[in-house]
């Protein structure tokens, strides 16, 4: 009876009482599934071609690569255009695909990559195309990315974007 008494005077149980000692649920774990490379797909793919061009979006550059046969499209933020920046983004690109036990064996760009010929023989053939030429795989992929870019940026509800979002919306795509 004191219980029921106690409800009826103060309301029921204390409510704010038991939401501040309740704590929150444990969330679900995060499962990671880490897919191996097919070897079929590996011995394949062993030396890989790669064409690299630097895209502009709201005059900020990146690097765009794109394996040829494979089609993966990497996107690296350059901070500048000078031979070691680029040599360094690309051989980090390179690298990349080393882990995956692939050997880039050929890089194909366009003029503007002439400088980084130097430091990128070592390890690859460079090969560079000749004045108003462009290599045309990369150019289409620039304009692919750039259209994904604009798709995002029409939903957003922004009319000036800084840089970092910017940035991060060319990784995502």
């Amino acid at each position: 009876h004191d219980l029921r008494n106690a409800n009826a005077i103060f309301g029921g149980p204390d409510i704010a009482g038991v939401r501040g000692k309740t704590v929150r649920r444990a969330p679900q774990r995060v499962i990671t599934d880490y897919v191996a490379i097919p070897r079929d797909f590996l011995k394949l793919h062993t030396h890989v071609t790669l064409v690299a061009d630097v895209m502009f979006v709201n005059n900020i550059p990146f690097l765009v690569t794109l394996s040829r046969g494979i089609k993966f499209v990497t996107a690296e933020h350059v901070k500048s255009r000078t031979a070691k920046q680029l040599a360094k983004s690309i051989k980090r690109v390179m690298q990349l695909y080393g882990r995956a036990g692939m050997i880039v064996q050929t890089v194909l760009m366009d003029m503007e990559f002439d400088k980084t010929v130097d430091e990128l023989s070592d390890k690859t053939v460079v090969n560079t195309s000749a004045a108003r030429e462009h290599v045309a795989e990369i150019e289409r992929q620039i304009r692919t990315t750039k259209e994904r870019c604009r798709a995002i940026v029409s939903t957003l509800p922004f009319a000036i974007l800084p840089k970092l979002i910017v940035t991060n919306i060319v990784y995502f795509v």
